[in-house]
């Protein structure tokens, strides 16, 4: 049996040295999207054992260069950079009670992603968030068997310009940023304010 992967009629072109080929431009947009895709498969980690990313540099990469040594990170290697550090260990399944929003092809959405992820190499658990609402959103985590832990961490991609792009000019558009860490809880309850279009990252270590 043979299969053809791809088939078709290509148009070559003259040759050029190095072409910008693909070279999508990331937004803030596409970095959100991209920590609700990302949290989605820290969800269903017990089914999804493993997801590769495709390019890396240049081609619909997360980095772009250009002759002449410059580099950027583009938005959406933030959330990737996220997950890949501090995504490892084993995904608590969470129970999440929050507004919802409407689509047109989804119909009612949660505002909220969670995906928690406890590290035992690290004594520590990590509680992925992406609001995606517009607003800020009073937001309170209670943990179970997690009741001794601190916050020791929040680390935050937001902004107000959802097509904000990151250039070799202004390469830091889009970035992540240290939040304020969340006030001591009690009994494993902890409140903040998460603001509207952001993906956060709270870290907790044992007290």
């Amino acid at each position: 049996m043979i299969w053809y992967h791809k088939r078709g009629i290509f148009h070559s072109q003259p040759w050029q040295t190095g072409p910008e080929l693909i070279e999508e431009r990331y937004t803030f947009l596409d970095a959100l999207m991209c920590g609700g895709l990302l949290c989605t498969l820290l969800q269903n980690a017990d089914r999804v054992r493993i997801a590769c990313l495709a390019q890396l540099v240049n081609v619909i990469a997360l980095i772009l260069t250009e002759p002449g040594g410059r580099s950027v990170r583009q938005a959406i290697y933030y959330p990737f950079q996220h997950v890949s550090i501090y995504g490892r260990g084993t995904v608590r399944e969470p129970r999440v009670l929050c507004p919802e929003f409407h689509t047109i092809k989804y119909g009612d959405v949660p505002q909220l992603q969670v995906a928690p992820v406890d590290d035992p190499e690290r004594k520590s658990l990590n509680v992925f968030v992406l609001n995606c609402g517009e607003n800020p959103l009073t937001t309170e985590l209670v943990f179970r068997g997690y009741e001794k832990n601190k916050p020791v961490a929040h680390e935050i991609i937001t902004g107000d310009d959802l097509n904000a792009v990151n250039s070799f000019e202004k390469p830091h558009q889009v970035d992540l940023s240290n939040a304020e860490i969340l006030p001591e809880g009690q009994d494993g309850f902890f409140q903040t304010e998460l603001p509207g279009n952001s993906l956060n990252r709270v870290q907790f270590v044992p007290a």
